[in-house]
This record gives C-alpha cells, structure tokens and sequence, in this order.
C-alpha cells in the first residue's frame, strides 16, 4: 500500500526535519510539504496531496509534539 504524506509549518521559522523523518519511516512517496498556517483553508499542497489519493493509498501526517 502506497501512503502520500503531508507535512507543515506554520512558520518560516520552523523546521520540517522531524515531520520528514517521520515520513521517510512509513515510505511515503511523495511528501508534499508547505509552511502555512493550518487555520488557512487555502492550502496547495494539502489539496495536491488530497487529490492524488485513490483507492490504494492513505494519507500520512506525521505527529507533532
């Protein structure tokens, strides 16, 4: 099964470093990455990664803590 992950910051400031570890553990292919606000509705790469899902793949988001 072929999962697509997702990974986010609200700021420039932020590193995606452990949200891409994370990722690169489950095999994710691909891994779409934006730094935006997740109050924004308006999200590109998260639509991108919503939309290219089909029956055989699951979507990944790492968790933050």
């Amino acid at each position: 099964m072929k999962s697509i992950g997702h990974a986010r910051v609200p700021t420039s400031g932020q590193t995606l470093d452990a949200q891409l570890d994370q990722l690169h553990a489950q095999d994710c292919v691909p891994i779409l990455r934006e730094t935006m606000s997740g109050a924004k509705s308006d999200r590109t790469e998260l639509k991108n990664a919503l939309a290219a899902l089909d029956q055989e793949e699951w979507p990944a988001a790492p968790t933050v803590r």
